[in-house]
């Protein structure tokens, strides 16, 4: 068995090249008042479907924030980090 389908594998090579595009542009973290260099790109409303490649929703953040979205959810959604309750991986309409 494939350890990554071909479709998967589609999809991921588009989003790596959004992701590399988005952090090429977005060099410190957003989360308010860091100014840390960024590690990572949060997926702020999810990766399901058409969101895995939806820039609207990426942040940029370092690691310890990135690690605290996760682990402090409701902080994470009050400084707008991530989606409200009930809205993750369901894409805009």
């Amino acid at each position: 068995m494939k350890r990554v389908s071909d479709r998967q594998k589609k999809r991921l090579t588009q989003y790596y090249k959004v992701r590399d595009e988005f952090m090429a542009e977005n060099k410190v973290c957003q989360w308010p008042g860091c100014n840390k260099p960024v590690t990572d790109c949060h997926h702020s409303r999810g990766r399901a479907g058409s969101l895995l490649t939806d820039v609207r929703h990426f942040r940029a953040l370092c690691r310890a924030h990135h690690n605290l979205c996760s682990d402090e959810p409701n902080l994470a959604r009050f400084v707008s980090m991530l989606c409200e309750r009930g809205k993750w991986n369901t894409p805009d309409v």
